[in-house]
């Protein structure tokens, strides 16, 4: 229910936004969305694998000559990673080996501003800075624990099994927000219609914690529609 009033709160910006652009001389508008595939850098994360997300927002475009434009754009985007820890230790008494599964979901609005070049009527490269803004997030985490030990009671091996799995929200207050990265990509427009990759690379760190290396980075693979 909260990702949906988010949405929705999400769509009304977008709507505002869009509106308001036309009434400013903006030469063009309109809607976005598609796929992330999110993953985290940093010395804590060097093993991390890339989560499957989303985002969805809009943009307005205004020309400044016959190549180059400035868009501010806005999105509800999901980041975050996965994780996967393998490790086993043993002696002569015991042996025990574990495997950590975990996925970090974290949901921004994002503001990037790009300055955008056209190559052509039909291809354009775009750069430039973003803000995140964190709205909320969640990490789940799961065990797998193999042990064999020896008894000294019967002299025997004995052998255990364990699962464990948790899950939390994390809060606002443990984040750095808003945060600010770069962004660069390209675009295909025929007609109404663009479509467009790029790769987003957060500059600050995600945790509000100096001690800890984690910055996002970001594939996209967005549609556009642009209104007429």
């Amino acid at each position: 229910m909260k990702r949906v009033m988010i949405l929705t709160v999400t769509l009304l910006i977008i709507a505002f936004f869009v509106s308001y652009a036309s009434a400013q001389g903006i030469v063009a508008k309109g809607f976005k969305g598609g796929l992330n595939l999110a993953n985290v850098r940093g010395e804590d994360f060097e093993d991390a694998d890339s989560r499957l997300g989303f985002a969805i927002g809009g943009f307005v475009t205004y020309s400044v000559n016959k190549q180059f434009s400035l868009r501010p754009e806005i999105y509800y985007t999901t980041k975050g990673c996965k994780l996967k820890v393998k490790g086993s230790e043993s002696d002569v008494d015991y042996e025990v080996s574990y495997s950590i599964e975990g996925s970090f979901s974290l949901n921004y609005i994002e503001i990037p501003v790009l300055g955008v070049f056209a190559l052509n009527k039909n291809i354009n490269l775009f750069a430039g800075p973003y803000l995140d803004i964190y709205l909320n997030g969640k990490a789940k985490q799961e065990w797998e624990v193999h042990s064999r030990y020896l008894d000294s009671s019967t002299n025997e091996w004995v052998t255990e099994d364990e699962s464990l799995s948790e899950s939390y929200d994390i809060k606002s207050d443990d984040m750095n927000s808003p945060g600010f990265g770069l962004l660069f990509g390209t675009e295909y427009t025929i007609g109404q219609i663009s479509f467009g990759v790029r790769y987003s690379m957060g500059l600050s760190n995600i945790p509000d914690d100096d001690d800890e290396d984690a910055k996002h980075k970001v594939i996209q693979f967005l549609v556009g529609f642009h209104l007429p």
